[in-house]
């Protein structure tokens, strides 16, 4: 049985474990011109896009972290992958550009790091004419 002290102790313990744990993808929803920037913690964070087929999209993501290697991928409305990339986008961050959406809907842009290494990093995606 734990006493006043044991307890105190273990909830000091849960909120330090807690604190160090990374955060759930939220699902951040992108918007065509605005950048997100997010943190990175070694598992992948979902963005959210509403595209129409046939709109053509740009995807760029850059590192805030010095070593830093960022990644993207591209999913459908019914979560296949439709492009991802790594480095393209020089100085190893990656860059999925000129890419013509193949259906209509909700899309999600899964980023994440190599090495599953945290770090800031952000997220652009510019819709093209």
């Amino acid at each position: 049985m734990l006493n006043r002290g044991h307890t105190l102790i273990a909830l000091l313990l849960l909120a330090i474990v807690a604190g160090c744990s990374p955060p759930p993808s939220l699902g951040v929803r992108l918007e065509p011109g605005r950048e997100v920037s997010q943190k990175v913690w070694g598992k992948r964070l979902d963005f959210t896009y509403e595209g129409k087929a046939g709109e053509v999209i740009t995807l760029r993501v850059i590192s805030k972290t010095p070593g830093l290697d960022p990644w993207v991928q591209l999913f459908d409305p019914e979560g296949r992958e439709e492009a991802s990339d790594d480095d393209s986008g020089g100085k190893g961050n990656p860059l999925i550009a000129g890419h013509a959406l193949k259906r209509s809907g909700q899309y999600t842009v899964g980023v994440g790091s190599a090495g599953g290494r945290s770090g800031e990093l952000s997220v652009l995606l510019v819709r093209i004419p």
